[in-house]
């Protein structure tokens, strides 16, 4: 929970973005918003920029040297996506959970994979 108020700090010094993988900080500041909706910027701005989809079901993966072609259905309907060297980029943070960077950084996650249905978990079997 944020106590106080916060205002987003975009940009370092000599007006440069920080590098990519960086956080993002947060410069503390009195009185200029509600907390409550210092809270609301703070989510709002996580969604856009750290964006998870959960995939429900895997449909297909195609692999092609070091890229794989995924099309899943997540919670957001739909969707297909690129990941360049699978074995590189997925993450397992626990034995049941994974999250799968695309080659544009949007973030797919797998929530358990136990809870997908046998086909999804044949066809991750395969590529993993």
């Amino acid at each position: 929970m944020i106590s106080g108020n916060y205002l987003p700090v975009g940009r370092r010094r000599g007006g440069r973005f920080p590098p990519k993988g960086a956080s993002i900080y947060w410069l503390f500041v009195r009185g200029l918003c509600a907390p409550e909706k210092a809270h609301a910027i703070v989510e709002e701005e996580l969604a856009l920029r750290y964006l998870r989809a959960v995939i429900r079901r895997v449909i297909s993966i195609e692999t092609e040297k070091r890229m794989s072609y995924w099309k899943v259905e997540t919670d957001r309907g739909l969707c297909e996506f690129l990941v360049t060297s699978l074995s590189e980029n997925v993450r397992r943070t626990s034995p049941e959970h994974l999250v799968i960077p695309d080659a544009f950084e949007n973030r797919f996650e797998i929530v358990n994979i136990r809870q997908l249905d046998q086909c999804s978990r044949k066809i991750l079997d395969r590529v993993l």
